[in-house]
C-alpha cells in the first residue's frame, strides 16, 4: 500500500491481530470479543480505503471546485460491499469497474468483504456473530488485496 494513511491503518490492524493471543492470555471468550473489534476495524478499513483512494485521485486530477464536490460525495461512502465498490469504480471508468469486479471474484475476495460487512452489521446491532480472529485475519488479507488493486487502478 503506497498511501501512507492506509498503510498506517493496515499496520495497526496487523499488529492487533498478531498480538491478540498474548493480549487475551489464551482466553477464548476474550479472543471472541477481540475478533468482533477487529472485524469492525477491518470494515472501517474497507470504507476508508474507498474514500481515501478515490478522494486522493480526484484531488490530483480535477479542478478545485470539482474536487470539493466529488470528495464530499466520496466521503458519504458507508459500509461498501463489493457491488458498491464496483459501482464506484465504474463511475470513474467502465473498464475499472469491470476489471475490479473480475478481481474481486477471484480467491474469495467477494466473500471476504461480504463476510466482514455482514459481521460488522451483526456486531453493531448486538447480534450473534461467529467471527474469529483467524477468519478476520484471512478476510483482512483479501480486503487489502482489493484496496491495493484499486490503488493501482488509480495510478
Amino acid at each position: 500500500m503506497r498511501n501512507a494513511e492506509l498503510a498506517k491503518q493496515e499496520a495497526t490492524i496487523r499488529d492487533l491481530i498478531k498480538n491478540t493471543s498474548a493480549a487475551t492470555g489464551g482466553d477464548l471468550e476474550l479472543q471472541s470479543h477481540w475478533a468482533k473489534y477487529l472485524c469492525v476495524l477491518v470494515s472501517g478499513y474497507v470504507e476508508n480505503s474507498a474514500q481515501v483512494l478515490y478522494s486522493t485521485y480526484v484531488l490530483k486530477k480535477t479542478p478545485e471546485p470539482v474536487a470539493k464536490f466529488a470528495t464530499a460525495k466520496i466521503k458519504q461512502i458507508q459500509n461498501p460491499k463489493p457491488g458498491r465498490l464496483v459501482e464506484i469504480a465504474t463511475s470513474f471508468n467502465n473498464d475499472w469497474g469491470t476489471n475490479l469486479d473480475a478481481f474481486i471474484d477471484l480467491d474469495g475476495r467477494r466473500e471476504a468483504i461480504n463476510a466482514v460487512m455482514d459481521n460488522r452489521h451483526l456486531i453493531a446491532h448486538g447480534k450473534s456473530s461467529n467471527i474469529t480472529v483467524h477468519r478476520v485475519s484471512n478476510y483482512f488479507d483479501k480486503v487489502v488485496q482489493v484496496a491495493e488493486y484499486i490503488e493501482n487502478q488509480l495510478i
